[in-house]
């Protein structure tokens, strides 16, 4: 792993701040003061310094904080699967296999996910009333009307014994195969289903935020992952307030 990305997933700066700091001779490697941006490091093999202040990315060092994952198609949300080679921990590193992970993406959707070592923080994510809302980008495979679907979107519908219904739906009106959809609780693949059963097939889906944290704006590519804090994503004093 390049030192400027180690860094940056370390959350103690963005990989361009990383690059300044390490022209300016402020991190160490071993022992060793490096100005060069190549240099590549083994995380929980390699001391790495910043201004004489250790950084690292193990769970141990970060307990009260959040992976962000930005999960490509074709990975399972599941620790294990015997009947998918591939799951979000593949893309992890190995101490990471047993970190708990709040709200599913199905096998072809993609985008924002967070996960941690911390079942408690989970538990606040995932929990009915203190649970941020998520909004998806969604692509179908043809354009439908969007005012004839609205409606029946918010005010909710019956599925398999399940109300589902959006928060929001964008845009109201006009005939568009992309939507922007906001959801407060996230039943299995509900998004898909809910654009069936108006008669429309979803080929792409993508989960843009979920509370405050924006995927646009941690910079993390396709399979990439970061620490994140807490407040990154929703206030931590509103889910005391909310008990």
């Amino acid at each position: 792993m390049r030192i400027n990305r180690f860094l940056a997933e370390a959350g103690v700066a963005s990989r361009r701040k990383a690059e300044n700091w390490i022209r300016e001779g402020r991190v160490q490697v071993n022992g060793i003061f490096i100005q060069e941006l190549t240099i590549q490091i083994e995380p929980g093999k390699d001391e790495v310094l910043v201004d004489g202040e250790k950084v690292d990315i193990s769970p141990e060092s970060h307990p009260d904080q959040l992976i962000a994952l930005n999960k490509p198609p074709g990975y399972l949300t599941s620790h294990k699967d015997y009947h998918h080679s591939q799951t979000i921990f593949d893309l992890l590193p190995q101490e990471f296999e047993k970190f708990r992970f709040s709200g599913r993406l199905d096998l072809e959707s993609r985008g924002l996910l967070l996960l941690s070592p911390n079942g408690d923080l989970i538990q606040k994510l995932t929990h009915p009333s203190l649970s941020p809302d998520k909004e998806y980008e969604v692509i179908l495979q043809e354009s439908i009307d969007a005012k004839s679907i609205y409606k029946e979107f918010i005010v909710g519908m019956r599925d398999k014994g399940e109300t589902l219904r959006a928060l929001s739906l964008s845009p109201k009106s006009g005939i568009t195969k992309k939507f922007i959809v906001t959801l407060k609780e996230g039943r299995k693949r509900q998004l898909r289903r809910m654009f069936q059963k108006v008669g429309a097939r979803v080929i792409d889906l993508n989960r843009t935020r979920i509370g405050n944290l924006q995927l646009s704006n941690i910079n993390l590519d396709m399979g990439q992952w970061k620490w994140i804090s807490i407040a990154s994503v929703m206030n931590e004093e509103g889910w005391k307030d909310e008990r």
